[in-house]
């Protein structure tokens, strides 16, 4: 008797680390990033196993269309738990930047007062620099909020207008390295409140990014190519310091500090994330549910 397709799946499940609801946007996009590793891990590890896999019972053709069929129904087991893990990004990130937006500096066109001062601050101190070959990167790094949105105001112009025609599609690029300078001048001069605010949203923007790119990847890579597609999520994850080892090591370390946790809950804190629970839903119960609907 052949084996059904729901049957067959609970062979292949996807495993992804728990998304931390309860914390801030940060580590909430982190976690988010390391749930994405490790999806893309189990799904990397699955995909040969099911283009290999075999069932006695069937015949030569039946055999192909079952491990398309298998192979599609994982695919979008991945999709939907992706589509959620978006939905957490999606929060992390609207909450970082409500909670950073009172103190990033906003170009308005109706107050005269500050157009005047960005006038000043282009004429005065960043044409000049850059009139005496200085970088923008060199006037970003010292410049105010006025200068900043001097910059914003009058660079896109004479940045068009240095450009030669046949470059002028590198124009897009130059301002946005330019925006990722202002940005990170703005978090670099900040204190208190207002530098753990930005912080926070520069974090969480950066490990929502990485996390985004990382899932477009593996839904769009070929059977041939998910592996190479999940060592790039690894790789993504390390540098934001968000493997679920990472993850672990540094509630560990907060809860020794007292810094979220009481200092008693530390020893719990290690015995919880030295044996880490994997999220495993199987994709059967995703086949069962679609039969049902």
């Amino acid at each position: 008797m052949s084996t059904t397709l729901e049957a067959a799946a609970k062979s292949f499940p996807l495993k992804g680390y728990p998304v931390r609801t309860d914390s801030g946007p940060a580590a909430k996009a982190k976690s988010v990033l390391a749930s994405v590793h490790e999806h893309a891990t189990s799904y990397a590890d699955n995909v040969p196993n099911i283009l290999g896999y075999v069932d006695p019972d069937l015949t030569p053709q039946a055999q192909s269309k079952f491990r398309d069929d298998l192979l599609a129904a994982h695919h979008d087991d991945l999709s939907a738990r992706f589509d959620g893990l978006r939905s957490h990004l999606d929060a992390a990130d609207a909450e970082a930047a409500a909670a950073a937006a009172p103190y990033k500096p906003v170009l308005d066109p109706n107050d005269h007062a500050q157009l005047a001062r960005t006038d000043q601050a282009w004429n005065n101190v960043i044409r000049p620099q850059l009139d005496k070959g200085k970088s923008y990167e060199d006037a970003i790094s010292v410049a105010d909020d006025d200068g900043l949105l001097a910059i914003q105001r009058f660079a896109p112009s004479l940045v068009a207008s240095e450009t030669p025609t046949a470059q002028q599609y590198r124009v897009p690029g130059i301002l946005a390295n330019l925006k990722a300078l202002s940005d990170r001048r703005v978090v670099d001069k900040a204190t208190g409140d207002a530098k753990a605010a930005l912080d926070e949203d520069a974090t969480t923007r950066s490990a929502s990014a990485a996390a985004r790119q990382a899932m477009d990847a593996i839904e769009s890579a070929r059977p041939k190519d998910v592996r190479a597609a999940a060592l790039s999520a690894k790789r993504a994850a390390f540098a934001a310091d968000a493997t679920p080892t990472q993850l672990s090591e540094a509630e560990i370390a907060n809860a020794n500090r007292g810094a979220h946790v009481t200092a008693s809950s530390g020893k719990q804190a290690q015995s919880e994330f030295e044996a880490i629970t994997r999220q495993a839903m199987s994709l059967a119960d995703m086949i069962a549910a679609r039969a049902k609907g």
